[in-house]
């Protein structure tokens, strides 16, 4: 097991200071537990990223369209899981466009906002959860070693990315455990933050209509890597 990629667990208490560098407590900073608060640091939402003329008419054509169940990796393989209910979704003609307004974020919109380059990412998913769809409480590029307390990189990923593409649907939060930080989605809205078990998320359960989210992660540029090389479904910049 390569220790290079083997991170201890990150549990802050309440009175030690902020991993973020404020010199605040964490309870006091990013892990308040006051409504209204504001995001943790490097989690990034810019409202209405996307218009709503053309969601409106993403959602449109991804109501009519049938879904795949998507599942867990598990031995290099997906496996359905109740950990994970959702489908995914293709647009068609219009995952075109997807992957390129993803390019323009991956060039411009992320790196602007955390002072990163990437060299490339993985190839924009839309993934639909209807009434009870959910993720369970996971890390999109670590595992967790229960015998050492501790986490293991298993993907190169190292930021992850959400645009909302629909509000109209009841429960759907997006929470961050270590955080006590939760976003209820707005549609249009664009959400990145980085892909290690700090940022461990959880998609909470939808309660009534569906919920649409692009979902992709980047890999940056010169960064030391897990894998010998990139995934196949990866667009280089």
């Amino acid at each position: 097991m390569d220790e290079h990629f083997i991170t201890p667990a990150f549990n802050p208490s309440p009175n030690q200071a902020c991993f973020c560098g404020s010199h605040l407590a964490f309870a006091q900073c990013c892990g308040s537990t006051q409504s209204h608060r504001q995001p943790p640091h490097s989690v990034h939402i810019i409202r209405g990223f996307l218009d709503a003329t053309t969601t409106e008419k993403w959602v449109g054509l991804l109501d009519k369209k049938r879904g795949e169940k998507t599942g867990l990796k598990q031995g290099g393989e997906v496996v359905v899981s109740d950990k994970r209910v959702a489908e995914r979704v293709f647009l068609g003609p219009v995952e075109k466009k997807l992957t390129r307004l993803m390019r323009k974020v991956f060039t411009t919109t992320i790196p602007q906002a955390m002072a990163c380059d990437f060299e490339w990412f993985e190839r924009p998913q839309i993934v639909r959860y209807p009434v009870g769809g959910h993720i369970w409480l996971h890390a999109d590029n670590e595992n967790y070693i229960k015998e050492r307390k501790a986490w293991r990189k298993t993907s190169d990923r190292d930021v992850s990315l959400l645009l909302y593409l629909n509000d109209d649907f009841d429960g759907g939060e997006l929470s961050f455990y270590a955080m006590n930080y939760v976003y209820k989605p707005r549609r249009g809205d664009l959400v990145f933050f980085p892909s290690d078990h700090r940022y461990a998320h959880r998609a909470h359960p939808v309660t009534s209509g569906r919920r649409y989210a692009v979902i992709s992660w980047g890999a940056f540029r010169d960064a030391p890597r897990v894998h010998a090389r990139p995934t196949n479904n990866c667009i280089f910049l």
